[in-house]
């Protein structure tokens, strides 16, 4: 049986209102704490202890539980053997006061403490205090025991055996905190075969700065749209079997084609600041001369729309006869006129030659602009070449999608140049810890010992975040994972220059040195950025969103 480690005085639990939770100091748990090094201790009342060690568990699991009912109430409990939790639970987020893990395998700076009950068992024990904000901890509650190891796969203690993984329904609760966080009420359920549109995945791989994985020749990057925006929603036109409401059925040479899209999955609270029409243009063979498009918002004349949005005219021989996409402006005020009452954006589309001479007899000119779906043509060929009409929207809780006044470039590469400063250890540490390599030889233990205070010290961790461990990966199309890191270490005087300390915790450390009851202060994330995540909702319509504070990018003392 598995040595327990001491947890803390639980207090009344909700489940009974004489529940005490479980008492340290009780003799059967000393007993409990004492098999690993003293038999005959475990081999007295051996099934008494397992009894109390499996009501033990089951009283810490709904307690876990009962956690997340909880409104505004400070709580301090074990999530594992070697993680503890001090946070504050609110309505749709947590907010974490505190963040520990006690290392029972590494002697460092370690104090020795002699069981009474069992003088041959040595404990060892070195607490180290780090923060997080709530994504960075909604993320690692789902992940851990992995971020003990720094990466993700199912990790080993010091003994050699399988850390204890998180109980299923508290693992699912804090997944939907989760969730509520990215603004989904649910996880979604995809399917399998819902086409992703090429403009999106070339505007998040543009935005990765993956150019060389861009297929569109002709993609330009929305600068005016994103730099006010930080989500990116895509939707399909409607397709409709009844003929009555399909596109119009006229025999004029013009040909408008009604198409309708649903918008009523746009949150309330997300202010939309621009949105496009995306139509496939598609040049004709042979002279036909140019065309006319006309764009209307559908009104009550069956056959032609009320209120002329743009007028445009495709000159013949555009992009030297291969396909491309032409994209029609469309104003925020007419979005949330329609979001607030029906929901459905009806639109039509005009395409008249403009030399009626020249063009074929019996061909339709709307081939020109694909608003229909080719006989045969199938379901994966048909996603990427109907209409597509994208809003750009704002949340008002993370950083827009492009910087505003600047290029989408220089900031990123600031940002990265700036990781090594920020990072402490990571960025001065590497030559002085060369240096110490090379004086370990003169000097002995010294500097041996040195080395060791050195890597305790607060300084960024790796932690790499894989959704499809998780199964997150059937609505997250992308990225498939991303490099989160936490933050962990030391706190002690004195604090160096490089970890990024404030005056508050300099003195709060220097207090500490002299007076033990003063904590000292905490390793925590001074400088967090955003990544971009584009996934599936739950009608099964892509978005691309830029999530706040999910990468850390520097740690220091506060």
């Amino acid at each position: 049986m598995k040595t327990p480690v001491p947890v803390l005085r639980l207090p009344r639990g909700p489940d009974h209102p004489d529940s005490r939770g479980f008492d340290p100091s009780s003799p059967r748990f000393q007993a409990l704490r004492s098999t690993r090094g003293g038999a005959a201790a475990a081999a007295a009342g051996l099934p008494e202890l397992r009894e109390e060690q499996q009501a033990r568990s089951l009283l810490r699991q709904r307690y876990l539980r009962s956690l997340l009912a909880m409104r505004d109430a400070q709580v301090r409990f074990r999530m594992y053997e070697r993680v503890h939790v001090e946070a504050r639970f609110g309505a749709s987020d947590i907010d974490v006061l505190n963040f520990q893990v006690s290392d029972l395998q590494t002697p460092i700076g370690v104090q020795k403490e002699a069981l009474l009950r069992c003088p041959d068992m040595i404990s060892y024990s070195l607490e180290l205090s780090t923060m997080f904000p709530a994504n960075l901890l909604a993320l690692m509650v789902l992940l851990l025991p992995q971020v003990l190891s720094g990466h993700q796969g199912r990790a080993i203690d010091g003994g050699g055996k399988p850390l204890p993984t998180l109980e299923p329904s508290l693992a699912q609760s804090i997944q939907n905190l989760l969730l509520t966080r990215l603004g989904l009420r649910s996880r979604p359920t995809s399917r399998p075969e819902v086409p992703i549109p090429q403009y999106l995945l070339d505007l998040y791989r543009f935005h990765r700065q993956q150019y060389h994985l861009v297929q569109d020749p002709h993609f330009s990057f929305p600068v005016h749209h994103v730099q006010e925006a930080n989500t990116v929603r895509s939707f399909h036109h409607l397709e409709f079997t009844d003929t009555s409401v399909s596109p119009l059925s006229v025999t004029d040479p013009s040909d408008p084609v009604r198409i309708t899209f649903n918008v009523s999955s746009i949150p309330e609270d997300e202010r939309i600041t621009s949105a496009e029409l995306r139509l496939l243009h598609t040049p004709a063979e042979g002279k036909s001369g140019g065309h006319r498009v006309r764009l209307f918002l559908s009104g009550d004349n069956p056959h032609m729309g009320t209120t002329l949005l743009e007028s445009r005219t495709l000159p013949q021989g555009s992009h030297s006869g291969s396909a491309s996409w032409e994209s029609f402006s469309l104003s925020p005020e007419l979005f949330q006129q329609v979001v607030s009452q029906t929901g459905l954006l009806e639109l039509v589309v005009e395409v008249a030659p403009l030399n009626r001479s020249l063009a074929p007899k019996g061909q339709r000119t709307a081939e020109h602009i694909r608003v229909r779906r080719s006989a045969g043509q199938n379901e994966p060929s048909w996603g990427q070449e109907r209409p597509l009409l994208v809003t750009y929207s704002h949340d008002g809780r993370s950083q827009t999608l492009a910087p505003s006044g600047g290029t989408l470039v220089g900031p990123r590469w600031k940002r990265r140049r700036g990781t090594k400063a920020q990072d402490g250890i990571r960025g001065k540490g590497m030559s002085r810890g060369s240096q110490r390599e090379r004086r370990v030889k003169r000097n002995g233990g010294r500097a041996a010992k040195l080395k060791r205070l050195s890597q305790a010290r607060c300084r960024r961790h790796p932690l790499y975040v894989d959704f499809r461990d998780v199964g997150w990966d059937k609505w997250i199309v992308a990225p498939s994972g991303y490099h989160a890191y936490f933050c962990l270490g030391e706190c002690r005087f004195p604090l160096a220059d490089h970890m990024n300390s404030s005056s508050h915790a300099m003195v709060q450390t220097l207090v500490n040195s002299v007076n033990g009851a003063v904590p000292r202060p905490c390793c925590v994330p001074t400088t967090l950025s955003p990544i971009a995540m584009l996934y599936l909702d739950q009608q099964d319509r892509v978005v691309l969103k830029n999530y706040q504070d999910m990468v850390v990018e520097g740690c220091g003392c506060q």
